[in-house]
């Protein structure tokens, strides 16, 4: 009938482009990470759960070797309270990155990360108490959730439509990265600033992670590359607009 069409699709220019060869995906990977706020993502990404890890490695010995908790008491909070805690920060990371945008979440998490951290060393009297340490161990195991989903977020939102599969894989690669170099870290960081001094110490890494963030522009990929690359030809079984 006039004015009707077989089956709708999206815009020729919303079909998904797909690089013909691998050789070519990775030139479009490094032609996204050439950029600044590419980069500075992915130094991001690297460095935003040292602290973390590193204090997952160390707190633990110091609370069971110095504090005199058991390891079943010890493994009852880690695998029990703080996984419903982390999950709870995982939700909420989402709604705020969705309610006031990634950066300014991530920017957040950050902070409130780094204001844990150092309640950890203000609260070196304390540690004795049992209540506090379990109060400090799962805000932080929900703000680290809280971070991470932020920066999922944002990372989603950098990379370049035609490779964004590609390049979300390499941040969440640099974000493993970030877990391994946490747990090396963890020695030398305790023996070189003391229980008291690694928290500080990790306290000041997220704060100075807050200026790589201020510094990225998650619209800088879009906005210099485009939505889609010149090399590109839409998916063949993409589906054509009306006819």
């Amino acid at each position: 009938l006039p004015g009707r069409s077989g089956r709708k699709g999206p815009p020729a220019s919303a079909a998904a482009a797909r690089p013909s060869s691998m050789l070519q995906l990775f030139g479009l990977l490094a032609k996204s990470f050439s950029l600044r706020s590419s980069q500075l993502a992915a130094l991001l990404a690297i460095l935003s759960l040292v602290a973390v890890n590193s204090h997952l490695v160390f707190w633990p010995v110091h609370v069971q070797r110095q504090l005199g908790w058991s390891d079943v008491q010890w493994l009852h909070l880690e695998g029990r309270y703080s996984i419903w805690f982390g999950l709870s920060g995982s939700l909420a990371g989402g709604l705020v990155a969705t309610v006031i945008g990634a950066k300014r979440a991530v920017i957040l998490g950050l902070i409130a990360l780094a204001a844990c951290w150092f309640a950890y060393a203000a609260c070196e009297p304390m540690w004795t108490n049992s209540q506090v340490l379990v109060t400090l161990f799962l805000a932080e195991s929900g703000l680290a959730a809280f971070l991470q989903v932020s920066m999922f977020a944002l990372f989603m939102g950098i990379c370049w439509p035609p490779i964004a599969a590609t390049q979300f894989t390499a941040f969440m690669a640099l974000l493993n990265l970030s877990n391994g170099l946490g747990a090396k870290l963890a020695g030398p960081i305790e023996a070189g600033l003391g229980i008291v001094g690694s928290h500080l110490g990790l306290g000041c890494l997220q704060i100075a992670l807050v200026g790589v963030v201020l510094a990225i522009d998650p619209d800088q990929v879009r906005r210099v590359l485009g939505e889609e690359s010149e090399h590109h030809q839409p998916s063949p079984d993409a589906i054509p607009p009306g006819d």
